[in-house]
């Protein structure tokens, strides 16, 4: 057993002093392309807590689509696609697949070649007719020419076994008029909210961030409300994420492109509700003490057991250079003051690959919370050095001191390897 004694995990690079090596570490399989032209990207993860005696089990999907060629995922070649379900029923060391859900609607651009977005959500509680445990599927179904968007829903009220199709709830243009990365969570008073960008409005507002509002389930939604759209046309503030706070706050976290549209900074901002958010409040930049700054792609989780936030971006940028930081595509950025202030940052759980350019490795990563500061952390990954993206999951302590590592059982899940002897303010200590 080794345990890390230091200011914390963020400042292992600064003590050190030497050129960062990634860990070993490259997480497990979730699901391993069976084709050369399967696209695989923006992974999300579910743990049941209202299920009875399925509590526990973690369900996942992916966005999915099949490819015109090896090399540039972006053309589909107009195979019918779906949403594939995995389930573990040991915490994530093994999957299978549970079942599979399509495009039923018919007309022009269906069945949808391309499957994007998804988000799964539980219900605590009872919402409208629905009682507590039962799930939504969300996705972003998007026809081959790109000739609409559109957000559907896919119910279950069998813990995810089976899913009915409830339809389509938002409707978008093509690529520059679209909708985009829906997000569920519930409000102060128990309503049920999606979050997502918007491009409908695109001569004033390239993109910007918006809301509605459910009170049954999902089977109705209220009138779009801005949260986030800013008076210079060309900034596309996109991909909310919210997390709500032990204080009874809400975080969202978004990148804003625009004026960057490389790095695409991520800001974070505040609601007391989860519903008022200041629409010309474009939020504040997550930087971290250390002179790094999260770019693009964000996810972000309350970790009550360590009363920290943390946001898994999918780059890492030096705040004096703008150059790519030698831990990017591995970090996780953490808050203990609700949001307020700098930000930290600690290794992710494992390192993805990037050795394919036809893979956006580590795109839209996802974090879920376990227990004891434990996340399991889930992205895309080369899985080679050609061809499209693979998705991988692992998961290890994040931001919690001290840091106990068993690398005999986990190698190095959840560290950087600095290539040296410990130095500085770091102490290395075998507890066996």
């Amino acid at each position: 057993m080794v345990q890390l004694g230091c200011q914390g995990l963020f400042t292992l690079w600064a003590a050190t002093n030497i050129s960062l090596v990634l860990a070993d570490g490259q997480g497990s399989f979730l699901w391993e392309p069976a084709y050369a032209n399967e696209a695989n990207v923006y992974a999300r993860v579910i743990e049941l807590q209202h299920a009875g005696p399925g509590n526990g089990k973690l369900l996942a999907t992916w966005e999915h689509w099949y490819a015109n060629n090896t090399e540039n995922a972006a053309f589909p070649n107009g195979t019918e696609v779906s949403f594939i379900i995995r389930e573990s029923e040991d915490g994530g060391e093994t999957w299978t697949t549970l079942t599979t859900v399509y495009d039923s609607q018919t007309g022009p651009g269906h069945p949808c070649a391309r499957f994007w977005q998804p988000f799964f959500f539980e219900f605590p509680h009872q919402i409208g007719n629905y009682s507590e445990g039962t799930l939504l599927l969300v996705g972003n179904l998007v026809p081959t020419n790109k000739s609409f968007t559109s957000f559907f829903t896919w119910r279950s009220t069998d813990h995810g076994h089976t899913w009915n199709p409830v339809g389509a709830w938002q409707e978008g243009g093509t690529t520059t008029a679209g909708i985009w990365e829906p997000f569920l969570y519930l409000d102060k008073q128990g309503a049920l909210v999606a979050a997502f960008s918007d491009e409908r409005s695109a001569a004033t507002h390239s993109q910007m961030l918006v809301h509605v509002v459910s009170h049954d389930g999902g089977d109705t939604w209220g009138d779009v409300v801005r949260t986030v759209a800013s008076d210079t046309q060309t900034d596309r503030p996109g991909m909310p994420t919210v997390a709500l706070m032990d204080n009874g706050e809400y975080l969202m976290a978004y990148e804003i492109c625009g004026w960057d549209p490389l790095r695409c900074p991520i800001h974070v901002k505040k609601s007391p509700d989860g519903i008022t958010w200041n629409a010309a409040d474009l939020g504040t930049a997550v930087v971290s003490e250390d002179g790094r700054y999260a770019g693009s792609s964000p996810y972000t989780i309350w970790d009550s057991s360590s009363k920290q936030l943390l946001l898994a971006p999918h780059n890492t940028w030096d705040i004096t250079t703008n150059a790519r930081t030698p831990e990017a595509e591995r970090s996780v950025y953490i808050n203990k003051q609700y949001g307020v202030g700098a930000w930290s940052w600690a290794p992710s759980p494992w390192a993805v690959s990037y050795a394919s350019t036809a893979c956006n490795s580590n795109y839209s990563p996802h974090m879920l919370l376990r227990s004891n500061g434990t996340i399991r952390y889930t992205a895309p990954t080369s899985q080679g050095p050609a061809g499209f993206c693979a998705v991988r999951t692992g998961q290890a302590p994040i931001g919690v001191l001290p840091y106990r590592a068993n690398f005999a059982a986990n190698g190095q899940l959840g560290w950087i390897d600095t290539g040296a002897a410990g130095a500085g303010s770091l102490r290395l200590r075998d507890d066996k």
